[in-house]
């Protein structure tokens, strides 16, 4: 038994839906190890929040119906995108006291943990999950080869070191927890779809000891790029080649016009940062067919 924080229920059928509960860091809850879990960004009243949440199999009947002062909202995700959500909420704060929830930990998967993102697809594969050690790990076989089969993670990695990049990066759960505009600028650089402008329109500045080296967001690695890891998705960079002509001096001259400090957002140091503004679509379409 437990009073639920952040339950989420997942369409399924009427009588059979998928329930989510996320548990805080100080919650007296009990969490198990290797079972899967569902992150999901949401907005709320001040901020964007991804929370980590855990499959369970509640006992409670009224859960499928309308709880005393509680109602279940209806949302979209962000992250996964446009995610059909319902959230127990409270909206009849004199009715409510606590809503007490016997469940058992369940090992119910939803589809979306599944989903290999399109930056990593260049070939058909799925995603396997290890419940004794809740990890999942990408198998790099045919489609149609059985999903219950363990691959090693060291298999997997391969197929991204295949191309030596320059840097990769791994920004954790924890890492992202408050940084919402880093979030939010990850999550629109792989969200963004190939039919609108702004597609791959997001820029990275290096700045090391010597020159300023710029990277643009691309859908597959590169030689000498960079790689971004966050939140089992990837983002991949390619370099700019250095100003030694004519031909780049364009986009160059626009991305030198950014110098007020807002115009960038650090990454994880001071050395990498996030244009935090758009390149001219003029330009940008123009830097597309150079590289």
């Amino acid at each position: 038994m437990a009073v639920l924080p952040h339950l989420i229920r997942l369409p399924g059928t009427a009588q059979n839906p998928m329930f989510f509960v996320n548990v805080p860091p100080n919650s007296s809850i009990k969490t198990p190890t290797g079972l899967p879990t569902l992150k999901i960004m949401l907005p709320t009243m001040t901020d964007f929040k991804t929370r980590e949440y855990l499959p369970i199999k509640p006992f409670n009947i009224n859960l499928l119906e309308q709880p005393e002062g509680l109602s279940w909202i209806t949302a979209k995700s962000l992250s996964p995108p446009n995610i059909l959500v319902h959230l127990l909420s409270p909206d009849k704060t004199r009715l409510f006291v606590k809503l007490d929830c016997f469940f058992l930990w369940s090992t119910n998967m939803h589809p979306h943990q599944l989903i290999i993102p399109a930056s990593l697809n260049n070939s058909p594969r799925k995603r396997t999950w290890n419940l004794r050690t809740g990890k999942s790990s990408l198998y790099n076989q045919p489609i149609c080869e059985p999903t219950d089969v363990d691959i090693p993670i060291k298999d997997t990695t391969i197929v991204r070191q295949a191309i030596r990049q320059a840097y990769t990066i791994d920004l954790s759960s924890d890492f992202l927890e408050n940084k919402t505009r880093l979030l939010a600028i990850l999550e629109k650089g792989r969200t963004t779809p190939s039919t609108d402008p702004l597609w791959q329109n997001l820029y990275i500045r290096f700045q090391g000891q010597k020159l300023k080296k710029y990277y643009v967001l691309r859908q597959h690695p590169s030689l000498q790029g960079i790689t971004i890891n966050y939140n089992d998705h990837s983002l991949y960079f390619t370099p700019i080649r250095p100003l030694s002509g004519p031909t780049l001096r364009f986009i160059y001259k626009q991305l030198s016009k950014f110098r007020s400090p807002y115009d960038w957002i650090p990454i994880i140091d001071d050395d990498f940062h996030f244009l935090t503004k758009h390149i001219p679509l003029i330009n940008h379409s123009k830097l597309n067919t150079l590289l």
